[in-house]
């Protein structure tokens, strides 16, 4: 389902951007197939999880990242504190804080905004 009129508003389906990973909003987005979701002040994403995802530490220089956890639960460590973060909870991560995530909970859902939208913002570090 896309709807779009006179480039005022757009109505989708996460399905549709499953091959982006979720990610629907944002500059990295095609400006001539999604010219209205292509955007420079922020990303928007529908993420679901798999049970076995991880992610690496790593950092954002430029990016604030807010992270909403709609069903499941992420294990967290976020400058080396763990962190155990579930369904109806949030996590905000501000530039050059370390981040990283094991141990997905069964059916994990997030909804991540990132501002600005910015290519190569994500760092990997030890």
């Amino acid at each position: 389902m896309k709807k779009k009129h006179n480039k005022k508003y757009y109505v989708g389906n996460i399905k549709e951007f499953s091959h982006f990973n979720g990610w629907f909003m944002g500059q990295f987005m095609d400006k001539d197939k999604y010219p209205l979701l292509k955007n420079k002040d922020v990303e928007i994403a529908w993420k679901k999880i798999p049970q076995n995802y991880s992610e690496p530490n790593h950092i954002h220089k430029k990016g604030l990242e807010i992270n909403i956890v709609i069903s499941g639960r992420l294990n967290l460590h976020i400058n080396n504190k763990k962190f155990v973060v579930k369904a109806g909870q949030f996590f905000i991560i501000y530039p050059e804080a370390i981040l990283s995530a094991d141990k997905v909970g069964k059916h994990t859902e997030v909804i991540v905004v990132k501002c600005p939208s910015v290519k190569g913002d994500k760092f990997k570090v030890k």
